[in-house]
């Protein structure tokens, strides 16, 4: 029996979960979207918080009709991206348990993902 994995993430993000993060690539096709436009309209259908990192795009939070973009932060001298997303989504949560405003939290993931890919490894 062939088990469709996208389809069992897919029910996860519209049904289980109350915050959801992802970065473009994984969004699109986990959706099958076409296009970024079509990822917005799915994210403001949820009812949720969708968290999408864009690489040298920044990131953009959708709740709702509510979409807030945050960019990225400029003259970093990348070295490794080991452990971007994972502590992009560190300290976007440390801003949202601490009650800091959306686009705040979205700044606190980008200071901590910018700090992890100018180092080696995934450790601070």
């Amino acid at each position: 029996m062939l088990i469709d994995t996208n389809l069992i993430f897919l029910n996860l993000v519209k049904n289980k979960l109350d915050i959801t993060f992802a970065n473009e690539q994984e969004i699109i096709s986990l959706i099958e979207a076409k296009n970024f436009y079509e990822v917005i309209n799915f994210s403001k259908q949820l009812n949720q918080l969708v968290i999408i990192t864009r690489g040298e795009k920044g990131a953009i939070a959708i709740n709702g009709d509510e979409v807030i973009e945050s960019d990225i932060q400029k003259n970093l001298k990348i070295v490794d991206l080991t452990g971007a997303g994972d502590l992009f989504a560190a300290g976007f949560l440390h801003g949202y348990i601490k009650k800091l405003s959306t686009k705040e939290c979205l700044e606190k993931g980008t200071e901590m993902s910018s700090k992890v890919i100018q180092q080696i490894g995934a450790r601070l």
